[in-house]
């Protein structure tokens, strides 16, 4: 969470968002309704991270059994990096 309050693109797309939503929305509803609201954000923030938090977790511990598959993917995407640089260093020196 720091490290997104410390991203000033989000503060400034949430403060964007944010007053839209309180002009078009929150100023016409009742205080329990604007409560109601912003506590379903909240809830939903928190349940999207916590499931994105699981995922992950999942992920990297079938990764960990599973050490072949992850030297695999790091090969590949090494053989595949070394190409891309080798592709662009033909290209800059002009070699076809």
């Amino acid at each position: 969470m720091a490290i997104t309050a410390a991203n000033p693109v989000t503060i400034a797309f949430w403060i964007t968002v944010g007053s839209g939503f309180v002009a078009a929305y929150l100023q016409a509803m009742r205080p329990w309704q604007a409560i109601v609201v912003l506590g379903a954000a909240g809830v939903g923030s928190a349940l999207w991270f916590s499931l994105l938090a699981l995922a992950l977790a999942t992920a990297r511990a079938f990764i960990m059994k599973h050490l072949l598959i992850l030297r695999v993917v790091n090969v590949m995407s090494a053989v595949l990096l070394g190409y891309f640089a080798l592709a662009l260093a033909m290209r800059i020196l002009a070699i076809r």
